[in-house]
């Protein structure tokens, strides 16, 4: 079954579903301990919970250019994770290169 908020808009954008508000409540504690710092020991501390907690460290750097590097970390900031805290960098959306519309679309997707 699909989740009803993912697949391509008719301007060509990719979207999922995605989004902090969709973090299921058994996620709270996990995201309340790892917000702010980077534990060594978050995977074992919530191991009931869920398979692993990732962290990783990027700079601006690491999503420029037209390497596949750079377009596989784009491609998964932008589809695959949930921003959690602070200003939200991602919040005006933009098509993928080559998409069908050259420009950002209206509205939030």
């Amino acid at each position: 079954m699909a989740d009803p908020p993912e697949g391509v808009t008719p301007d060509g954008l990719i979207r999922t579903g995605a989004r902090r508000d969709r973090v299921p409540a058994v996620y709270e504690p996990v995201l309340a301990y790892v917000l702010g710092r980077v534990p060594p020991e978050a995977s074992a501390a919530f191991a009931e919970v869920c398979r692993g907690v990732e962290i990783a460290a990027m700079t601006p750097d690491d999503y420029a250019g037209e390497g596949d590097e750079a377009y596989g970390n784009r491609v998964f900031l932008r589809h695959y994770c949930a921003h959690l805290a602070g200003p939200d960098p991602g919040a005006e959306r933009r098509p993928p290169p080559g998409g069908a519309s050259s420009s950002p679309p209206s509205r939030q997707i």
